[in-house]
C-alpha cells in the first residue's frame, strides 16, 4: 500500500525498557512497605516503653522515701533502657531523658493510693528509605496506671 513507510517489526530491548520503567516503582514499594511495618513496630515499642515506665513508677511508689524528682528520673531511665533495647532505627534519631520527651504527669499527692501515674513517651522517628517523600513522624505512646 505504502510503499515508503517504514514498519519496525523488531521488538528487540522493549523488556528492557518496560522493566527500567517499572523497576524504581517496584523498589519504591517494596521499601515502602518495609519501612512502614517498621515504622509500626516502632510505634508499638514507644507504647510499650511508655508502660513499662508507668509500671516502673508504681513499684517505685512502694519503694521509695517519696522523692518525686529521683522518681521520675528512674521512670525516664527505664523508658530510655527499654527504647534503647527494642527500637529498629537506622537513623541517628534517639530518645533523650528530657522531659519534654517524657513528660510524667501525677495528681496532687503522687503517693495516694489510687491516684494516677500517667507517663508519654515523644518519639520522632525519620525514616530511612522514604526520607525525601514522607521526612519524619512523631511517635506518642502513653500509659495510665493506678498506684495501688
Amino acid at each position: 500500500m505504502y510503499p515508503h513507510k517504514k514498519t519496525i517489526k523488531s521488538q528487540d530491548g522493549a523488556a528492557l525498557v518496560e522493566f527500567a520503567i517499572v523497576f524504581p516503582l517496584l523498589l519504591t514499594l517494596i521499601f515502602g512497605v518495609i519501612e512502614f511495618g517498621l515504622f509500626l513496630f516502632n510505634t508499638q515499642v514507644i507504647t510499650n516503653a511508655a508502660r513499662e515506665g508507668a509500671r516502673r513508677g508504681v513499684i517505685m511508689r512502694e519503694l521509695s522515701s517519696r522523692d518525686v524528682d529521683a522518681e521520675d528520673l528512674e521512670i525516664r531511665d527505664r523508658v530510655i533502657q527499654f527504647a534503647k533495647q527494642h527500637l529498629i532505627t537506622f537513623g541517628s534519631d534517639e530518645l533523650e531523658k528530657d522531659s519534654t520527651d517524657i513528660p510524667i504527669t501525677r495528681e496532687s499527692d503522687p503517693f495516694l493510693q489510687g491516684s494516677n501515674l500517667q507517663v508519654q513517651v515523644n518519639y520522632e522517628y525519620s525514616f530511612l528509605f522514604l526520607f525525601p517523600i514522607v521526612g519524619s513522624i512523631d511517635i506518642q505512646g502513653n500509659s495510665n496506671m493506678k498506684m495501688e
